[in-house]
């Protein structure tokens, strides 16, 4: 039997209150995520980030498993979790 993996990427700018939403709307249907993360903050120290939002209870977080992280030409990484599935 093969086994098909379903991957989530997502390309985001200033979308920082929108992901918590967006990742409880994936919970249950992809097995891993990668994202990039620039190794800078555009618009000044009060420009919104990944992190710039109050964000999701832990009991509602989609619980990741970190596999890989590869740093980028430009300076950024790019971070591979699986999701870890509930028992």
């Amino acid at each position: 039997m093969t086994t098909v993996r379903i991957s989530l990427c997502m390309i985001v700018r200033n979308e920082a209150e929108m992901l918590p939403a967006l990742l409880a709307s994936v919970r249950g249907l992809v097995d891993e995520i990668t994202a990039y993360v620039a190794p800078m903050i555009f618009g000044g120290a009060n420009a919104p980030t990944l992190a710039d939002s109050l964000g999701v209870a832990r009991g509602e977080a989609v619980l990741l498993e970190l596999k890989q992280v590869n740093p980028w030409d430009d300076g950024g990484i790019v971070i591979h979790y699986q999701v870890k599935r509930s028992e």
